[in-house]
C-alpha cells in the first residue's frame, strides 16, 4: 500500500452510528471503545480507543480499516504519554504524547504498518483529546445534536 493510498483511506468520510452514547467497557485494566464507522465505500472503518484506570496519560485512540482482502490495518494511533523508538529511523521519542499513522515504509519493510510516530503534545494531552483530534484528522463526523453541534458523549 502507498503512502498516497494510505492518505485515501484517512480522507474519506466516516459517521459515527447515531446514537447518544457509545459504552466503553473496562478490561484489564482499560476502559474500551470500539465502534464501527459508517462509510459510503468499500472499506470498513472502525474507531478503537483504550484508557487506563489507574494512569490517565496511557491511552491511544485508534483508526482502523478493514480491507476487502479481510486484512485489518491501523491506519492512525493517537497514543498518550510514554517512550516510543521509531526503529528504522533509530531515533527515541521521549515520554510524550505522540502520533503513529500507517507508511508505505513501514508496511514495505515489514514493520507494524503505523510503527512511524512524531510528537504530538501541541496537539492532544488527554484521551478525549486524542479523540477528537483523530476524528478532525481522519474527517469522521458525529450526528448532530439538537443544537447543530456536533458531539460525543460516552458512558461508562
Amino acid at each position: 500500500m502507498t503512502d498516497g493510498q494510505i492518505e485515501e483511506l484517512i480522507a474519506i468520510p466516516k459517521l459515527l452510528p447515531k446514537r447518544d452514547w457509545f459504552c466503553m467497557r473496562e478490561e484489564f485494566g482499560y476502559m474500551r471503545l470500539d465502534v464501527s464507522l459508517e462509510s459510503d465505500s468499500k472499506y470498513r472503518f472502525f474507531l478503537k480507543g483504550r484508557c487506563s484506570l489507574v494512569n490517565p496519560v496511557d491511552f491511544s485512540a485508534i483508526l482502523t480499516v478493514k480491507l476487502p482482502s479481510g486484512e485489518s490495518l491501523n491506519l492512525i494511533r493517537c497514543n498518550g504519554h510514554h517512550f516510543h523508538r521509531n526503529t528504522m529511523e533509530k531515533e527515541l521519542l521521549g515520554d510524550v504524547c505522540h502520533l503513529h499513522k500507517a507508511t508505505e515504509r513501514y508496511i514495505s519493510k515489514g514493520g507494524k504498518p503505523e510503527g512511524y510516530a512524531v510528537e504530538a503534545s501541541s496537539c492532544y494531552n488527554t484521551f478525549e483529546g486524542a479523540l477528537s483530534f483523530l476524528m478532525k484528522m481522519a474527517n469522521i463526523s458525529s450526528p448532530e445534536d439538537e443544537k447543530g453541534q456536533q458531539e460525543i458523549q460516552f458512558s461508562e
